[in-house]
């Protein structure tokens, strides 16, 4: 039977194998602290998606108030002189 090999070896075997960049390593080399910048970014990601939730939330109000408003607004305009009303053929 073959002895199962411990993962931490297993794991020192793949890293060695691997090609590529290590980012993080090559960063930290060029004095940027990696950490701070992947927390600054998920921090940001996150005040993103409640925007856009909050946002998606209201859009039947935005819309509502928008649709209803708009007649009002352009009789209003159109009364006063600003837009014209349109011919009628």
């Amino acid at each position: 039977m073959r002895k199962l090999a411990d993962s931490s070896s297993l794991m020192d075997k793949r890293s060695r194998k691997m090609c590529g960049l290590d980012l993080p390593a090559y960063l930290q080399k060029m004095g940027i602290n990696w950490g701070e910048k992947v927390a600054a970014v998920a921090e940001g990601a996150g005040t993103f998606v409640v925007a856009y939730a909050i946002h998606k939330v209201f859009a039947p109000v935005r819309i509502s108030i928008t649709l209803g408003t708009t007649p009002f607004i352009v009789r209003y305009l159109r009364k006063t002189g600003i837009l014209k009303s349109p011919k009628i053929k």
